[in-house]
């Protein structure tokens, strides 16, 4: 079958890669351009008279997403199959990359969106899972080696805590995508407190529930009992293995007497092979963590070579990579680093990934790591980049740039608006005044004080609170309903992404605006940010 994508000049050029990359897929598709600019403005008469000239032609057009009237009685007048096509033409991308089954299932359903496309992957991973060799462990079946990858989070339980708040970590990790909990314990808990904390979490929850504490007996009497369904972590420097009954399963890692962790690859997996023989002679179901180690203490040159080899040298075994061990030391975004991780250690042999959430930059770590997980899996599963695969990492900045619909009229009074705004000061409201803060599960809370009392309004995003603040004319000045409204903006963004919001002040500073470097170029320190540019242009 063949197909038309029509589109404006100013899309053109970015439609002709995607265009030419659909044909590599085996899609029979060409680009047709309408002589408008942008694509959302093309007037119905004008798409009609062109869509006359390809009838015949082809047999399906896609026409631009962002039109604002229907076309479906173009389609019946015209006797020419007509689909709307994306907002987003990334769409297109990602249709190619998952080549024409994928094109022609868009057209079928008469609409181009992101979520059927992902179907697509998603069920030859669900495939690929049943048939894949694996161990169950948890009530989860794991696979030896990847595709797919099986996320763990570690819940770390720190003394005092009460088992409630606990449960409610576990509870959420789980709604996050996480498909085991491992409950981690530092050496101040006794055995006796231990038992009775996961007890008492395990009542509230109602999961099995992985451990990894300092205590050989805690492990063994909560496995018998059926409270725990993986311990972590047997070696050489503890009893683990031997005192855990049969059936069990176990995470073993090359840690030798005294605590000590070898450098050399050869020494971690001799270390490796005596505990996993001990461990099999014993009944014990065994995953092999060869250890990831800290950035600039061995992370290359040891670590994804021990993975390399652990998974020649234990072929029965599945390979649990501990990657928190990287991005709660590194001071960068983790979802930056999560998925470059996920694919190292996957392509490594690594088919479970323990992650934590310990510092506040690592927040939401489980989530990202579970979307790291699908986009590797579906990574090795067609052998090809995770990238165009309907299902992303990308926060802040954007893959492509949108061209905008927007544009000056040619005859228009133009202001510098920083020279206009130091002319106007703020002035106060006589209605009241407005406190804004995020709370911890994200709610964005508005408290007024003025005329009308003191009132609190609370709501999941701005357009709540900004349409409650004009209903309840909690304000009068235009310029407070518009400080509002940047505020709550602010804030929203704020409880998405997971950040801090303090009123009034900026919510991000990037890192290219107040970061000191060192530059080789110029062989000396240097500020970045804005007035280095301007220096650089003066």
């Amino acid at each position: 079958m063949r197909v038309a994508i029509v589109t404006g000049r100013r899309a053109a050029q970015l439609l002709r890669e995607y265009v030419e990359r659909l044909r590599r897929s085996g899609v029979d598709a060409e680009l047709h351009v309408v002589p408008i600019e942008v694509a959302a403005l093309i007037p119905k008469h004008v798409l009609a008279e062109h869509l006359k000239a390809l009838r015949g032609s082809v047999d399906v057009v896609v026409v631009p997403g962002t039109l604002e009237y229907d076309v479906k009685d173009l389609e019946e007048s015209l006797g020419i199959r007509i689909v709307r096509g994306p907002r987003d033409p990334s769409v297109f991308a990602v249709a190619a990359t998952l080549g024409a089954e994928a094109f022609w299932k868009l057209v079928e359903a008469g609409e181009f969106s992101l979520e059927p496309l992902l179907d697509i992957p998603l069920e030859e991973l669900r495939q690929q899972h049943a048939k894949a060799k694996g161990m169950d462990i948890c009530g989860v079946k794991v696979p030896l080696r990847p595709p797919p990858l099986v996320v763990v989070s570690e819940v770390y339980v720190r003394k005092g805590a009460e088992a409630n708040s606990v449960a409610a970590k576990v509870v959420d990790a789980l709604s996050r995508g996480a498909d085991m909990v491992v409950l981690g314990f530092g050496s101040e808990w006794s055995a006796n407190e231990i038992a009775g904390m996961v007890r008492a979490v395990h009542r509230v929850v109602e999961v099995p529930l992985g451990l990894d504490a300092a205590s050989d007996k805690a492990h063994a009497e909560l496995v018998k009992s059926g409270h725990v369904c993986l311990s972590l972590t047997g070696h050489a420097a503890n009893k683990l293995v031997e005192a855990l009954p049969s059936g069990a399963a176990v995470v073993i890692a090359p840690v030798g007497p005294g605590y000590y962790v070898p450098s050399s690859v050869d020494e971690r997996v001799k270390l490796l092979e005596a505990l996993y023989s001990l461990a099999t002679r014993r009944g014990l179901k065994v995953v092999v963590d060869p250890m990831v180690d800290p950035p600039g203490s061995g992370l290359m040159p040891t670590s994804v070579a021990a993975y390399v080899e652990a998974a020649r040298m234990f072929p029965d075994a599945p390979l649990l990579a501990g990657i928190a061990n990287v991005y709660e030391l590194i001071d960068a975004d983790s979802h930056g680093q999560i998925p470059v991780l996920v694919q190292l250690f996957a392509e490594a042999g690594a088919s479970m990934l323990l992650v934590t959430e310990e510092s506040s930059k690592a927040a939401k770590a489980v989530t990202e790591a579970v979307i790291a997980a699908t986009m590797t899996s579906i990574s090795l599963l067609r052998s090809m980049p995770p990238k165009d695969l309907g299902v992303d990492l990308i926060y802040v900045k954007e893959k492509r740039k949108v061209p905008s619909a927007a544009k000056a009229p040619r005859a228009v009074q133009e202001y510098d608006t920083r020279s206009l705004a130091v002319w106007h000061v703020f002035a106060y409201d006589e209605e009241g005044s407005h406190m804004l803060w995020v709370e911890e599960d994200g709610s964005i809370v508005d408290l007024y004080i003025g005329r009308k009392g003191t009132i609190l309004l609370k709501g999941r995003s701005a357009e709540e609170i900004y349409k409650s603040v004009a209903y309840l004319r909690l304000a009068s000045r235009p310029e407070h309903y518009m400080y509002i409204g940047y505020e709550l903006c602010k804030a929203e963004t704020a409880s998405i992404l997971g950040r801090s919001y303090v009123q009034d002040l900026p919510l991000m500073v990037p890192p290219h605006y107040r970061c000191k470097v060192y530059s080789p170029r110029l062989r000396k320190v240097i500020q970045l940010g804005r007035e280095t540019k301007k220096k650089n242009q003066g």
